[in-house]
């Protein structure tokens, strides 16, 4: 296999220069090829639905209804993440999430940190393209035991439309299904039907709505402190929290444990804890787990807000389930939504 060692190599549209050998492909019917030119010249075999003979004579457009076409569409090639080097992968993220709602500039210091954090498996991640080379699209997958989790799927612009985001969908699935893991879960914003519907067409369905909320620390009263203590997070701390908000994938225990967080904690007489784990970045601070207890006022839960937050001018609560005690509470302090996901889910 070939790994390209400079971004550089991949051209626009996910091209190789002439003279660079393409990596291995896997192809969803089990065979292996070489590059593209192997696949145009492949034996047509017998699940496609028209012969050899007749597959000549028909068009190649992937926009014509012919049975062609469809046979055009599932000449798409699947090559292991694992083929790549990060320099190329964050090229082809960047431009399968060109256009997306929030701006996508990947880095590959950024992917490989990304893979560190959410378990990402280069063996059951996926770079999907045409049968020219052309790159069409990715999909990132992470996994914990038999727990599997999309951290990251996208159609290059040039091919959104035509179904390529359904048959990545479905490959994702096969893979992950073949690979042994029991279920696959991901989050989608709440405002990307087209995206929802992809992921549906392949099985999964909504499980639960998380929301994200802020407001300016200057909205928020002084509080009334009680003697809240603030420390580098500690394992004990983050997984009773954790388990208590049920998280998305993302701020699971396995996950948060590998951050650089921090926690600002109130335990009373009783032994009730109220404690916040976060992460602050310049003028903001992002809440990635809460635990309050309901004896906790609202004047001491600003105070452990206003203690979260330090310097920061903005605070942030994270992937929130909307179900979360947590959630309602920030609400009638005056956090507003910034954005909503929807956790879909498919048992394998």
């Amino acid at each position: 296999m070939h790994h390209i060692e400079d971004p550089e190599q991949i051209l626009p549209g996910g091209r190789f220069p002439a003279g660079t050998p393409e990596p291995v492909v896997l192809s969803r019917c089990g065979w292996v090829v070489a590059n593209a030119q192997q696949s145009r010249n492949r034996e047509v075999r017998p699940a496609d639905s028209v012969s050899q003979k007749e597959e000549a004579a028909l068009p190649l457009s992937p926009e014509d209804d012919s049975p062609r076409a469809a046979i055009f569409m599932e000449e798409y090639q699947f090559a292991r993440s694992l083929s790549y080097d990060f320099g190329a992968l964050a090229n082809m993220f960047t431009e399968a999430f060109t256009g997306y709602f929030f701006p996508m500039n990947m880095t590959p210091e950024a992917l490989a940190n990304h893979w560190r954090l959410y378990h990402i498996d280069g063996a059951r991640s996926l770079v999907m393209r045409d049968p020219e080379g052309t790159f069409v699209g990715m999909t990132l997958i992470g996994a914990r035991g038999t727990r599997g989790w999309c951290g990251g799927f996208g159609i290059a612009p040039a091919f959104r439309g035509p179904g390529a985001g359904k048959r990545l969908a479905r490959e994702m699935v096969e893979t992950a299904r073949a690979s042994g893991l029991r279920s696959l879960q991901l989050e989608v914003l709440a405002q990307n039907e087209a995206a929802r519907a992809t992921y549906e067409s392949a099985g999964l369905t909504v499980r639960r709505r998380v929301r994200t909320v802020e407001i300016a620390i200057t909205a928020l009263s002084d509080g009334a402190e009680r003697g809240a203590s603030q420390v580098a997070t500690s394992a004990p701390l983050v997984a009773e929290d954790v388990l208590a908000a049920q998280p998305i994938w993302q701020q699971e225990l396995a996950s948060l444990l590998a951050m650089t967080t921090e926690s600002a904690h109130v335990t009373e007489s009783s032994g009730q804890r109220s404690s916040l784990v976060y992460v602050r970045s310049g003028a903001l601070t992002r809440i990635l787990a809460a635990s309050v207890a309901t004896s906790f006022t609202e004047q001491e839960l600003v105070a452990l807000l206003r203690q979260a937050a330090g310097d920061s001018s903005v605070i942030q609560l994270v992937n929130c389930p909307g179900s979360s005690s947590m959630l309602a509470r920030c609400q009638a302090l005056g956090f507003t939504e910034v954005y909503s996901q929807d956790e879909m889910y498919l048992a394998l």
